[in-house]
């Protein structure tokens, strides 16, 4: 790009010179033979350059000057602030004036975008989590408060359902934590046994490792264990909870170069238009009765992304649904 602001300005200023030599020759021509002809023709081509030189060196630095206020602005939390591309933008890259900003314009008005999107992003999962907070530690405050009135004679399910709540909180920063890591590209890859990832998952959630079918001769995926189990994990959560129970935890090679993991359960499946926004932060499918925070499937997209992969979701031809991800080969040892 810059030789191609190089060449525009040549031009400019080569064209400028020749317009005040040309000047300067023809003042010479009409006042020659007076001795006033040479000063009046060097007068005349400096003014027409200094002129020219001005309207160059505001058609160069304009855009710039307009560049430095949005950064500026930006730079000061108005990230609504962006750069009007006008003509810039509709001469195309590379080509006519302004070529060159327009593309740095283009970049610094993305930039903005992607920074107020993460901020809004930030600000819902914020409010989302403190409303997600409230209800286990109202529920824990509760539970405290009849212990200490009832001493030693307190309910022996009481210390159960405190146990419920904590993991009920625990779980919820793991999320949030496992979003943070990713938000920050912070994938820690080791060899891991594909078969043993997906038995602790189930032991995790507390449901049969019988339930596993592997379907496949993978012996290692080079991938963040903590990532994919939290993945694998939700997979199951979601089956167990909002697919009425999990089926089986398939693993099988998917197309080439993959190898995927999915969850099938035997709920009723997903609302016609449902499998393409499961995957979006903060949603919530028809079976789900309040609880949740949304993030579940969207963190399972996210770390398969984060792989080399993809995350889908489908109903079954038999009933049920099917909820899974896969990882790319080529993170496979």
């Amino acid at each position: 790009m810059h030789h191609s602001l190089r060449r525009r300005l040549f031009g400019w200023f080569g064209f400028a010179i020749l317009i005040s030599v040309g000047l300067g020759y023809a003042i010479h021509g009409l006042v020659e033979p007076s001795s006033l002809a040479l000063p009046l023709a060097l007068g005349g081509g400096a003014m027409v350059l200094w002129i020219a030189s001005g309207g160059i060196a505001w058609a160069v630095t304009r855009p710039l000057v307009e560049l430095v206020s949005v950064a500026r602005d930006i730079g000061e939390g108005k990230l609504d602030r962006r750069m009007r591309l006008g003509r810039l933008g509709r001469r195309g890259r590379g080509r006519g004036h302004g070529g060159e900003v327009a593309v740095l314009a283009e970049a610094v008005n993305t930039m903005a975008a992607r920074i107020e999107q993460q901020l809004a992003d930030q600000r819902e999962l914020l409010a989302g989590v403190s409303h997600e907070l409230r209800t286990p530690l109202g529920h824990l405050r509760v539970l405290i408060d009849t212990a200490r009135e009832a001493g030693e004679a307190a309910p022996s399910g009481m210390l159960d359902e405190l146990e419920r709540e904590v993991i009920e909180l625990d779980a919820l920063v793991d999320q949030l934590l496992a979003h943070s890591r990713l938000e920050f590209a912070r994938v820690e890859r080791r060899p891991l046994d594909p078969v043993e990832l997906a038995v602790r998952a189930l032991e995790r959630v507390g449901e049969d490792a019988s339930k596993i079918e592997v379907e496949s001769e993978v012996e290692q995926v080079s991938g963040d264990p903590t990532l994919l189990g939290r993945a694998l994990a939700n997979l199951l959560t979601n089956a167990r909870a909002h697919g009425r129970g999990l089926v089986a935890l398939r693993v099988y090679d998917g197309e080439p170069g993959e190898l995927c993991f999915c969850a099938e359960d035997r709920g009723p499946g997903f609302a016609e238009g449902e499998p393409e926004r499961v995957f979006a932060s903060f949603v919530q499918g028809r079976e789900r009765r309040g609880g949740s925070l949304g993030l579940g499937l969207s963190l399972v997209e996210r770390v398969a992304v984060a792989h080399g992969g993809r995350a889908w979701a489908k109903n079954l031809a038999d009933g049920g649904a099917s909820v899974g991800f896969c990882v790319a080969l080529g993170d496979l040892q």
